[in-house]
């Protein structure tokens, strides 16, 4: 929805397109249960509000700064189809990474 035709963008799509990937990922609970998984282990019960806000401003902007990243990464058409060429090679890529990161993890589970 961002292309008019004509090479601009439509502020008002733009704006409500990004309105919708916030609530999206706002509301999603797989988001929340991860940053509440990964933060536990850094964040004692007794700790100041303060402490809490700002781990979690943290988390919104490393989030937000990925969404952004990817957008702009995105945005421009011929980064879209070099990337749908090499959509395969993606996919195995971040596979393999992800493979290495649970035998690390396993690894240092049982060691």
């Amino acid at each position: 929805s961002f292309d008019r035709g004509d090479g601009g963008c439509d502020r008002c799509c733009v704006v409500r397109d990004g309105w919708e990937g916030f609530l999206i990922a706002l509301s999603n609970p797989k988001i929340a249960l991860f940053f509440a998984a990964l933060f536990s282990q850094f964040v004692q019960a007794d700790a100041p509000l303060a402490t809490h806000l700002l781990i979690a401003a943290t988390a919104a902007v490393i989030d937000a700064a990925w969404y952004v990243t990817v957008v702009v990464i995105l945005a421009h058409a011929a980064s879209a189809f070099r990337l749908q060429g090499g959509a395969i090679w993606v996919q195995r890529g971040f596979g393999v990474l992800l493979m290495a990161l649970a035998l690390v993890m396993f690894q240092s589970v049982f060691t």
